[in-house]
């Protein structure tokens, strides 16, 4: 029994549950994995990941994440391998705004 897990991250502009050629490209990799690897999918578009604010030099600490944030690093936590599934715009990451 293996006890890898591997996290795909998605990050994607397109619409919710359309497939692109970089998700696509990352689910045919995933789908030769052997079938004892647990595998964990997250689209970050559908997650409500609030803005993020570097408070680092003026409160100093971070509060610790609540309710669907806890459960995201919760699963990085858990994850064995991480994988970012995100194409390339212009050198750059897709964000939502």
């Amino acid at each position: 029994m293996r006890n890898d897990h591997y996290l795909f991250l998605t990050a994607s502009a397109r619409e919710p549950h359309v497939i692109g050629n970089t998700e696509w490209l990352a689910r045919e990799a995933a789908r030769h994995l052997p079938d004892d690897v647990a595998q964990t999918w997250i689209h970050l578009a559908q997650e409500p990941i609030p803005a993020f604010v570097d408070v680092r030099h003026t409160q100093g600490a971070y509060p610790a994440p609540e309710g669907r944030m806890a459960d995201l690093l919760q699963a990085t936590l858990d994850a064995s391998h991480l994988v970012l599934v995100c194409p390339v715009y212009w050198f750059s990451l897709p964000t939502a705004v």
